[in-house]
């Protein structure tokens, strides 16, 4: 008797698409920073670009968005503002613009929801996980330096020296780790919320290119991705971006 074939293990379409199209990590291409600026790999989420979000009121949305409504951002190129919620009131929830992204373009081609009443989306995911000022919806300014010191008074498990980050806006020492001595899962959190306290969309002068360089950004920067509330809205579907010019961008 012949073997049975085997069965294909069943993918959802994010999940495909991922597979697909987005194998193997892609490394983030780093923003630009004035020559005096140290860049510590520990801290690699410091100095990274972010995707301008590819979805438009009225291009192809693709999978994860059933029963969501558009969003208008402040422009194009905002990283802050979900470009989709669902739910009112207490329930109101928004999808972040920079998950949503493949992988290939430096998201990581999920749709995630977060409450926006009680700020799990705008004090913590956009802030706490990408480092995004709800003010600029542009990214914080990392350390202009480093420095190492010792601690006095060390408990259980407490760490014997601690890093410390200098603030451009405040020109403060703050500490950009904890005193315990545990793995955290995102290193930049605790200078993220120094930045979010002090900065007020203070940048350090020199500090540019907070984008990946692609068509999405060309298309942005054109204002082909102007919102235009003229038009009705698309039925959910497909997953490609139509540009100006005949460019098809897939996300």
């Amino acid at each position: 008797n012949a073997p049975a074939p085997t069965k294909r293990r069943r993918l959802s379409a994010d999940t495909a698409a991922a597979e697909d199209t987005d194998a193997g990590a892609v490394a983030c291409p780093r923003r630009t920073f004035p020559s005096c600026i140290p860049q510590d790999e520990q801290f690699s989420l410091f100095y990274r670009r972010f995707p301008v979000c590819s979805y438009t009121r009225h291009g192809k949305r693709g999978s994860g968005l059933a029963g969501a409504v558009w969003n208008k951002a402040r422009c194009a190129t905002d990283l802050y503002t979900p470009r989709f919620v669902k739910g009112r009131g207490t329930k109101k929830v928004g999808v972040c613009p920079i998950c949503c992204e493949s992988v290939k373009r430096g998201g990581e081609n999920r749709k995630l929801w977060f409450s926006m009443k009680f700020s799990a989306f705008k004090c913590y995911h956009m802030m706490n996980v990408h480092g995004i000022a709800p003010a600029s919806g542009r990214p914080f300014s990392p350390p202009v330096e480093f420095r190492t010191v010792e601690r006095d008074n060390i408990g259980k498990n407490e760490k014997t020296h601690l890093r410390q980050g200098k603030c451009h806006k405040c020109k403060k020492w703050v500490p950009v780790e904890g005193i315990k001595d545990v793995e955290t899962k995102v290193n930049e959190i605790f200078w993220w919320k120094h930045a979010h306290s002090c900065h007020k969309g203070s940048r350090i002068p020199g500090e540019a290119d907070d984008f990946v360089d692609d068509d999405v950004l060309r298309a942005a920067l054109a204002g082909e991705l102007d919102d235009d509330e003229s038009e009705d809205e698309e039925a959910d579907g497909g997953g490609r971006l139509t540009l100006g010019l005949g460019r098809v961008v897939t996300y």
